[in-house]
């Protein structure tokens, strides 16, 4: 779905689409993107970065630091990605302002956040960080949960890292949302996969279907205007 839309956007550009991700962690998620580009990371957790460096190799630059700080030229970015990331940000809406002053004009912005009013996100919110490291142990089955490089990384949800909340900032910001959809991580088959989908029922049951459990994942492509004129208006 996202690597459709880059696709459609930038296929045939005829230049080298510059792709800022923020909180890049230990691997690129988009591996089928037509057109040519030059990948920037950012990362706060240095041992993530080292193994980004190390292991994956991928990125042209790189950079440690936090997305609140760094700093980057106005309109140098043709993309910018950020995936499960606003959700661990004190002040999020500081990170999309820059973000958007990072944006060239007609380049797009790409979010992935959990959907803290579903099941999956309510657990996540209620719950404190050690029961995210076991649910990652145990559940997940990595055991380098909670190590230096690897999630879980506690988790904040600023007011608008939420469906209403990104939807707000976009029309206040003049970013056009060229996809908006909600989806399931997939779920491990097993006693573990059946665990998390009762969990999930359980909540929802509970909630009076006020806390769906058909999906845990918002996903936003926004669009800023083409020119930068009308972006700064």
């Amino acid at each position: 779905m996202i690597e459709q839309s880059l696709n459609d956007l930038f296929r045939g550009a005829g230049k080298i689409v510059q792709i800022l991700e923020a909180g890049c962690g230990r691997k690129w998620d988009l591996q089928n993107l037509d057109f040519k580009f030059e990948l920037t990371g950012v990362d706060q957790d240095a041992e993530a970065l080292r193994l980004r460096r190390s292991v994956s190799k991928d990125l042209n630059h790189s950079l440690q630091g936090d997305l609140r700080d760094v700093a980057f030229d106005d309109a140098q970015f043709d993309v910018i990605y950020c995936s499960y990331v606003l959700e661990h940000i004190e002040r999020a809406e500081q990170v999309l302002d820059s973000f958007r002053a990072w944006l060239r004009p007609g380049g797009v912005i790409v979010l992935r956040i959990p959907d803290g009013s579903c099941a999956y996100g309510s657990i996540t919110r209620m719950t404190p960080h050690w029961f995210h490291v076991l649910y990652y142990r145990w559940i997940l089955g990595q055991t380098t949960a909670g190590k230096p490089g690897y999630p879980p990384y506690r988790t904040v949800f600023d007011d608008v890292v939420c469906a209403d909340g990104i939807l707000k900032y976009a029309d206040r910001c003049h970013l056009m949302p060229i996809v908006t959809a909600r989806t399931m991580v997939e779920v491990k088959r097993g006693w573990r996969g059946l665990l998390v989908k009762l969990a999930l029922r359980l909540v929802n049951f509970l909630t009076l279907g006020h806390r769906p459990d058909e999906h845990c994942t918002l996903t936003f492509v926004l669009q800023a205007p083409n020119s930068a004129g009308a972006r700064a208006a």
